[in-house]
């Protein structure tokens, strides 16, 4: 098996010999039969319309990349507040973001949410993303008015993609800005949203989103390539069984022709 990887491909080839019926009989007991199979690989970094909220990447098993079971079904999700709040603090936060650009207003949101300006990505890996202001804009959960955007109004029961936002990459100190250690970009997640209220629980002044993890993409490009190789290892296995099969049948079926 020989296994060829490039930026965006991993291509696998497998050679093996296969056990002739009639060629053997002339002295060529076996021939090779090759396959190839290509799988996609790398994580994505662009999307249109994205959403304009950031989560972190402490919701993920970082061996598999996949959400931890608690995350698959409905979990209420915080604006970080105070000092430090541009990005996720911890699993059950969120931030808002306009990937980075810049304080992040209302406007921007609701823009966001409206497709009036859908934030575009062109990410790389530990990108910073966080805001830029702290702003917590409580409205922007829910505004109580169809006529109006907010993630309950405009986003409920739809499934966005989600940047996913950590600590620097290993081998940095920081983000690619050089000055942010939280809220680079990890990858990329769909999250379900299911509802969001500026006022919950009951009498609190906390606003939450309430998502659930629909699919995760790859964490990194590492993982990305690992389940590619994986994929494509499959596929060029399973096509060299069925070509090998063929020809065993093939043969059978040419012998029980000439016996006739």
């Amino acid at each position: 098996m020989d296994v060829g990887i490039t930026s965006t491909t991993v291509k696998v080839d497998i050679t093996g010999p296969h056990a002739n019926y009639f060629a053997g009989v002339v002295g060529q007991p076996t021939w090779d039969v090759s396959v190839t199979a290509t799988a996609l690989a790398g994580v994505p970094k662009k999307f249109s319309g994205v959403a304009p909220f950031i989560l972190s990447q402490d919701l993920f098993d970082p061996k598999t990349g996949l959400p931890y079971k608690p995350y698959t079904s409905s979990n209420p999700y915080t604006k970080t507040q105070g000092s430090g709040s541009d990005a996720p603090l911890d699993y059950n936060n969120m931030a808002w973001t306009n990937l980075g650009t810049g304080n992040v207003s209302s406007k921007d949101i609701k823009d966001a949410l409206l497709g009036n300006a859908p934030i575009n990505a062109d990410l790389a890996i530990n990108d910073y993303v966080g805001q830029h202001n702290n702003g917590v804009q409580n409205d922007l959960f829910d505004t109580n008015s169809p006529q109006q955007p907010s993630i309950n109004t405009t986003l409920h029961d739809t499934t966005v993609a989600v940047p996913i936002v950590g600590p620097p990459t290993a081998g940095h100190t920081t983000c690619n800005d050089g000055t942010h250690t939280v809220g680079c970009f990890q990858g990329w997640a769909l999250f379900h949203v299911d509802s969001a209220s500026k006022n919950a629980p009951a009498g609190s002044e906390t606003a939450v989103a309430v998502l659930k993890s629909a699919v995760a993409a790859a964490n990194n490009a590492f993982e990305s390539v690992q389940k590619a190789v994986k994929q494509a290892s499959d596929v060029a296995e399973a096509n060299f069984n069925a070509v090998s099969a063929q020809a065993v049948n093939a043969a059978k079926t040419a012998t029980a022709k000439a016996k006739r």
